[in-house]
């Protein structure tokens, strides 16, 4: 049996399933755990669609987007990238916040002038498109536990694939090779 606490998680492994869920109701009842067992997502609650431009006072339920998460970049109705974070400002409060951490990674670049770090999509969208096409850019996100990230991107970057024969137009040679 393995227990270790790392980053505000706490990890049971290499144990019985039965032992497993019996340390999880101890620690639950007797200590007030909040534990939830993650799920992979279902892909059927995305957030509408928020302006790149838009201020984030105006966001309602901005929590959820600083959560883990597959995000999607579209240019008017073009869908132009797909990306993903594992980092979780809920579940581990000292990291980043997630996919709105993206998004403004995406914006400073699109926006900044002599930026140090530019943020590679972004950097590939002035190439593209220009500045002043930030006013037509859109974010959506979608929660994804951080234990599936990946593969959900993975799957999302699949699907488009298979129906378009190419990847969104943001994305990196390095997508290709991680496809089927």
């Amino acid at each position: 049996m393995q227990i270790k606490q790392d980053s505000n998680f706490l990890t049971i492994a290499d144990i019985e399933f039965d032992i497993q869920k019996e340390i999880i109701e101890l620690l639950q009842t007797k200590y007030k755990f909040n534990y939830s067992m993650p799920e992979y997502p279902n892909w059927n609650n995305w957030s509408p669609k928020i302006r790149l431009t838009e201020n984030a006072n105006s966001i309602k339920n901005q929590t959820l987007y600083k959560r883990a998460g597959c995000y999607k970049i579209w240019y008017n109705d073009e869908l132009i990238y797909i990306g993903e974070t594992r980092c979780d400002n809920i579940l581990s409060p000292n990291t980043r916040p997630g996919m709105w951490a993206r998004r403004g990674d995406f914006r400073s670049t699109v926006l900044g002038k002599d930026i140090r770090n530019p943020y590679g999509n972004g950097s590939k969208f002035l190439e593209i498109f220009g500045r002043d096409a930030i006013k037509d850019t859109y974010h959506t996100f979608h929660h994804v536990h951080p234990l599936y990230c990946k593969e959900a991107e993975l799957e999302l970057l699949q699907n488009y694939y298979n129906e378009f024969g190419k990847l969104p137009i943001l994305q990196s040679e390095h997508d290709y090779k991680r496809i089927k």
